[in-house]
Parts: structure tokens; C-alpha cells; sequence
């Protein structure tokens, strides 16, 4: 397996849910093949008939498993169906772990790499791909929704982070069992897995990636509002159950 031009002897999964992806999710799947990853899992999230096209163009790719849900049941569930899928696999043994990826093109395969090397490492730790927000590129809805979420998980749980709601993720094989089963069928479950860590005491590392929005982010499902609303309350319950 190769990342850029480093041999890389350890194998990673990578999940992708996808819902309404546009067809720039092909070549940057056959990038991250280049790239050396030969196991992809993309989760059509109840997509529109519009976009079945993009995932019939992936099913011929023989690194990629498409699995789809018949109507759209959220990010929170398409992951965790994903983890239940990785680890009954009969060769989960041979896997590090899993990087989780969104569809959009926000997360450079250069930045899936950098998740890459620290999930090599061994330890037992969640990986974020954490974005700069003080560059000046990310649109005003997505500036004040990371801005509230971070303050107040901060005070909440006692953990700093640059980047609560990144959707990069590295997590090793021998602790996913840990985030499987926790709560949460929309963006509230990414917030879930960082609440848990922080409840267990899993540690959770940042890794720099780039900070991509492409027309100003127009092709997120992220709802800044009501998503945030959603999280926040979520940190509120954790704080209580202390």
C-alpha cells in the first residue's frame, strides 16, 4: 500500500457515507486507491434516484463495497452500520482500524494520509482531522456552529478541541467497539463518540488537515441551527451525567 510516494505495510478501512454525493466522489475514490487504500465502504444514505448513477460507477471498482439503505436514516446511522459491517468481517484482524471520510470533497487524500500514519502508531486513540477556522475560508454559518459547539463542549467536558464537528476520523480496530452502540442517527453521533471519550478517558488527537469548503459548503447536509442545537443539547446531558 502506498501513500504518496511512503510504502505503507498496515492495512486501514475507509468508510464514506454518502447521501446525494455529486459525481466528483468517483475520481476522488480512484485518488484514494492511487493513493494505496484498497478497501473503501461507501454508505448510500437513501440517496435520490438522480445520484444511483455515482454509485454504480463505484460498485464497478473492485477496492469499493457499496451498501445502501433504502430511505435516508443519517450520517450517525450510516456510520454505525458501517462499524457493524467492518467488524464482522472475517478479516477485521488485519485492519488497524477504520478512517471515516465524508463525500464532499472536503478532506484532501493528502490530510486521509496523515490519519493514516497516526493510526499505524498503535495507540489506543481517536483521531481528528482538525481544521483552522482563523484562516479566514469558512463560511459564516459554519464559523458560528463550530464556534458555540467547541466553547461548550469545552466547558462541559473538559476537553479542548480545535474541531468538534471534523468528520475525518481515524479510530483504531480495538476501540471501536466503544462507539458502535452509542446514541445518535444524525451529526449529534460524531458529538456522542468525543462525549464518550471524554467520559472513558480515551484520548483524543488533532492532526492538522486542510481547511476545504467548496461552494461555501452549499453541498453539506450539516444544518448549522438546528444540527447545533441539537449537539448542544447533547453536552448538556452529558455535564449531568458526571
Amino acid at each position: 500500500m502506498y501513500c504518496g510516494k511512503m510504502k505503507l505495510m498496515k492495512n486501514a478501512y475507509i468508510i464514506i457515507p454518502a447521501l446525494d454525493p455529486e459525481e466528483k466522489l468517483i475520481p476522488y475514490i480512484k485518488e484514494l486507491i492511487s493513493a494505496g487504500f484498497g478497501d473503501i465502504l461507501i454508505v448510500d444514505d437513501g440517496s435520490s434516484p438522480d445520484h444511483k448513477y455515482v454509485f454504480d460507477d463505484i460498485k464497478q471498482m473492485n477496492e469499493c463495497t457499496v451498501i445502501t439503505h433504502s430511505r435516508n436514516l443519517g450520517k450517525g446511522r450510516a456510520l454505525k452500520n458501517a462499524f457493524d459491517h467492518f467488524l464482522k468481517l472475517p478479516t477485521v484482524s488485519e485492519f488497524e482500524g477504520v478512517i471515516c471520510v465524508d463525500c464532499d470533497g472536503q478532506h484532501s487524500v493528502a490530510d486521509v494520509c496523515k490519519i493514516y500514519d497516526e493510526l499505524c502508531t498503535g495507540r489506543e486513540e481517536l483521531i481528528l482531522g482538525s481544521r483552522d477556522f482563523s484562516l479566514g475560508n469558512t463560511p459564516k454559518k459554519s464559523m458560528a456552529g463550530n464556534k458555540t459547539v467547541r466553547l461548550l463542549f469545552k466547558l462541559l467536558c473538559r476537553l479542548s478541541l480545535n474541531d468538534t464537528q471534523t468528520g475525518l476520523r481515524g479510530i483504531p480496530t480495538s476501540i471501536l467497539p466503544e462507539f458502535k452502540n452509542l446514541s445518535g442517527d444524525r451529526y449529534e453521533y460524531e458529538m456522542n463518540m468525543l462525549i464518550l471519550s471524554a467520559n472513558k478517558h480515551i484520548p483524543v488527537i488533532e492532526i492538522p488537515i486542510e481547511t476545504i469548503y467548496i461552494n461555501d459548503n452549499k453541498g453539506s447536509h450539516y444544518r448549522p441551527f438546528a444540527d447545533s442545537v441539537r449537539i448542544a443539547a447533547l453536552i448538556f446531558k452529558a455535564l449531568f451525567r458526571r
